[in-house]
């Protein structure tokens, strides 16, 4: 048992994003380990760059899912060049 020292929004995305990782790895099922990797921090305590990081993985990984993947489309949809795409792809270890 946990307790929830978030508020209602941040428990949101803090469940988007797990079934997010949940559907990366092809289950529909949101585990332990979806919860644990986005461990909740206070968004009071959480950098600028931390929230647009999270921010970018989120929507590069919706993206790539819409698109099954295909790089190109997806450095379409989301407007920047498919070499920097890869390079967000590497740092947030988004490859299949």
């Amino acid at each position: 048992k946990r307790g929830w020292k978030a508020n209602i929004r941040e428990l949101y995305h803090t469940l988007e994003r797990a079934a997010h990782l949940a559907a990366f790895e092809g289950t529909n099922v949101i585990l332990p380990q979806h919860l644990e990797e986005h461990k909740v921090t206070d968004s009071l305590t959480m950098s600028l760059n931390d929230k647009v990081d999270e921010f970018r993985k989120t929507l590069i990984m919706q993206a790539l899912q819409k698109n099954n993947y295909n790089q190109t489309e997806t450095a379409k949809e989301l407007k920047i060049d498919r070499i920097q795409l890869r390079r967000y792809m590497k740092k947030y270890n988004l490859f299949r």
